[in-house]
């Protein structure tokens, strides 16, 4: 089976290149990654389709094809969306349609061969997916991965902001984005068995997209643990030092009869959303 990931914004290369230095390279090229990994391996083709990016600042995303040397059956496709430049994904939107979705469906007429099926990531990654399933009638899935909405309630937009916050986040696009998604989509995927389909689905935002009543509509595939980097026998080669630089921390900040209390480790972005006090 021939399959497409969508992914317009971060980007992917061999060296996992500038990972966690901006909000866009997060925890979702991770989980893409793995999967596409993990579905090659299956004895699949796969196509990693991202944005071209042609910047000094991010010199990794400028040629059209990439690769991971140890999976043969993924290509990592770049296709031009606007500018050359990095532009946060908050900024691609109009680019998606007049380029990006194009260029994408220009490349596979090329290569005389589509997709079987598409999975689209994030919201404009879902928006691509619907235009693209538009012109070709390739069927997807949406894995949203979080949904406007709910950011919007964290983020406490209400009438006095709300064109503020839109200035920047976009979240008019945002929400069509996945209205569109959730309701063309084949299947919705979550990682959690009710909170998403239940909880995040079923917000207000997303009233009449899609029935989080029918289980024919969602599938849930949890996330997993990757033993090469989490294991009782796993040790980095700098480990010993970190260790060193937490315990002068924890020695400098905590008074020193909690010194030997559990330590608990938040392995993300240090924002308020990650839901940590900053």
């Amino acid at each position: 089976m021939h399959i497409g990931f969508i992914n317009p914004q971060g980007n992917f290369d061999y060296n996992d290149s500038h990972w966690t230095e901006h909000p866009d390279f997060g925890g979702q090229l991770v989980y893409v990654k793995q999967l596409a990994l993990a579905i090659a391996a299956q004895g699949h083709k796969v196509d990693i389709l991202t944005r071209q990016i042609i910047d000094t600042e991010w010199p990794a995303f400028a040629e059209k094809f990439d690769s991971y040397a140890d999976q043969p059956n993924i290509r990592i496709i770049r296709l031009p969306a606007g500018p050359e430049e990095f532009l946060r994904k908050e900024l691609l939107w109009p680019y998606l349609v007049q380029d990006w979705v194009p260029n994408i469906i220009n490349f596979y007429r090329e290569e005389e061969q589509f997709p079987d099926a598409m999975t689209a990531h994030f919201a404009d990654g879902g928006l691509s997916a619907v235009l693209i399933r538009a012109q070709t009638g390739i069927p997807f899935t949406f894995t949203a991965h979080s949904l406007g909405a709910l950011k919007m309630d964290r983020l406490h937009v209400n009438p006095d902001n709300i064109a503020e916050m839109n200035e920047y986040f976009h979240f008019g696009c945002r929400l069509v984005a996945e209205r569109l998604s959730m309701n063309h989509s084949g299947v919705n995927i979550t990682s959690t068995l009710t909170q998403e389909r239940f909880y995040q689905y079923a917000h207000p935002a997303y009233h009449g997209a899609v029935d989080v009543n029918n289980g024919k509509r969602f599938a849930t595939i949890s996330p997993g643990v990757n033993p090469d980097v989490f294991g009782p026998d796993i040790c980095l080669e700098n480990e010993e030092i970190i260790y060193q630089q937490i315990q002068s921390r924890l020695e400098r900040d905590i008074v020193s009869d909690r010194t030997t209390l559990p330590a608990i480790i938040a392995s993300s972005r240090l924002e308020p959303k990650k839901i940590i006090l900053v």
